[in-house]
């Protein structure tokens, strides 16, 4: 939803100590497939109700390994634009996910939706990255590690910039995106 005004609104008290940190899922959609006209907000939260229908690619991720920022930026124009940076670790070297990391999603524009960490009494937030303009991968690394006890792998770098900060989707209930019927998640989650 674009944003309107900027005309303070409210203030906020200390939170309880429940937010960690982290990412548990990032699931991958080329930008061409999001048609922003078939993507609606909710009035009252500004979060994500209804997405156009997609196929999101999902990659689970290893605890305490990937992260993504968000960095406001202030122009001595005058405007702000919001740099968002996606940064995955990948275990295992595979054919497929050479193929799939490296020629498929490294020569592509995506949308990611980045399942993080949360509060222990929600089941974790999802948020957009690259909703507008969407994420380039700005580095990439196959490494083998050196010794037995190292990371085999690949690291990647996604970055893009957008006019407005990320937006959430509103929350699902057991499994991400099963408040979205248009949206079918490969591979799909356990019944």
């Amino acid at each position: 939803m674009p944003y309107t005004g900027c005309a303070l609104s409210q203030g906020f008290e200390l939170d309880c100590k429940d937010a960690v940190g982290g990412l548990k899922e990032v699931f991958f959609v080329s930008l061409a497939d999001m048609i922003a006209a078939d993507i609606t907000y909710d009035n009252t939260t500004d979060e994500i109700e209804a997405l156009p229908t997609i196929t999101v690619y999902r990659y689970e991720l290893d605890k305490n390994l990937s992260n993504f920022t968000e960095t406001l930026t202030y122009e001595e124009g005058g405007s702000i634009h919001f740099t968002q940076e996606l940064v995955l670790q990948i275990k295992n070297q595979t054919a497929e996910k050479r193929i799939e990391l490296f020629q498929k999603i490294g020569r592509n524009r995506v949308v990611a939706f980045v399942r993080a960490n949360s509060a222990p009494q929600t089941p974790g937030r999802i948020i957009v990255l690259g909703l507008q303009n969407g994420l380039d991968i700005t580095s990439g690394e196959n490494v083998s590690g050196t010794t037995l006890g190292d990371m085999s792998g690949y690291n990647i770098t996604f970055t893009g910039d957008e006019a407005e900060a990320a937006p959430y989707l509103e929350d699902y209930t057991t499994n991400p995106f099963d408040n979205f019927g248009t949206v079918t998640v490969s591979p799909a989650y356990a019944t």
